[in-house]
């Protein structure tokens, strides 16, 4: 019994690797496309990104800082079992910079000012969980 227990689970993770190796170029080519619309619009990347994968309605906050520049934007995506994504901006006080809780898989927030900011992500609505997500900031 333990044998074929063993024998389904390395199954399982021979299958479960190409998903999330899927996943993660899905997640790739979203912040590519990010990257190129927003460089038409005088944005660069700061550098800074997260990814993850979270559960139907789970979250997780992560800081990002922001230097060297007039306004900032963070950009969420997520894999195709996502349905829903927000995001939650906050500056070191606590206080509500922006958010973006749309009824969509891409939110986008907002900051004019340098400094340290809270970006809590929400997978609001996830079909197969855990659902891959990530965000990635740019600057002006």
């Amino acid at each position: 019994m333990k044998k074929f227990a063993y024998a389904a689970a390395a199954i399982g993770l021979t299958i479960a690797a190409p998903v999330a190796a899927a996943q993660a170029d899905l997640i790739q080519q979203l912040f590519d496309k990010a990257t190129e619309i927003y460089g038409t619009k005088g944005f660069n990347p700061t550098g800074w990104e997260t990814r993850g994968e979270l559960g139907n309605g789970a979250s997780k906050s992560v800081q990002v800082t922001f230097n060297g520049g007039s306004q900032f934007s963070i950009v969420g995506v997520c894999d195709g079992d996502c349905k829903d994504l927000n995001i939650y901006l906050t500056d070191s006080s606590g206080k509500l910079v922006d958010s973006d809780v749309e009824d969509d898989d891409f939110p986008i927030v907002a900051a004019s000012a340098p400094g340290t900011y809270t970006a809590r992500i929400e997978m609001k609505s996830c079909t197969a969980a855990p659902c891959g997500f990530g965000a990635k900031a740019f600057k002006q």
